[in-house]
């Protein structure tokens, strides 16, 4: 197991992850990191994404969740998802987490999803409306 290099090797890229000025290469680590599948690498993304400016980074960190599916880090990645639903949230990064939602296979999305068939932008209501469709069909296969 690498779990004693898993470990550095995530705050290191935390570190690295705090220090790029540039949204790309903050998307890089992101990647990097969630590559790493550790619970320590996920709760770092979970942490980053409040901190986070770029909406494009933060779509990165939401796109992410549903590619890591170890039941150890289940509970934060849920977390992000509906953090990403709010809205406060960039428009992008919400209809990201929408997208994710689908495939994350966890009863609650649905709740999560009702709720944004109130919400004041009509592209996300159309958005989760859909999600529950496809919901409502995998569940019927």
């Amino acid at each position: 197991m690498l779990r004693e290099n898993e470990e550095p090797q995530a705050s290191a890229l935390a570190q690295r992850l705090r220090s790029l000025t540039e949204p790309e290469e903050r998307g890089e680590v992101v990647g990097e990191l969630w590559e790493l599948a550790t619970p320590e690498a996920v709760e770092i993304l979970r942490q980053h994404f409040f901190t986070e400016r770029d909406a494009d980074v933060k779509a990165d960190i939401v796109a992410g969740v549903v590619e890591e599916q170890k039941p150890e880090t289940r509970e934060v990645r849920f977390g992000i998802l509906a953090t990403a639903l709010a809205p406060t949230q960039p428009i992008e990064v919400r209809e990201t987490a929408v997208a994710m939602l689908i495939d994350f296979d966890d009863v609650r999305a649905v709740a999560l999803l009702q709720n944004l068939l109130q919400d004041a932008d009509a592209d996300l209501r159309d958005a989760a409306k859909e999600a529950l469709e496809e919901l409502r069909e995998k569940a019927a296969r």
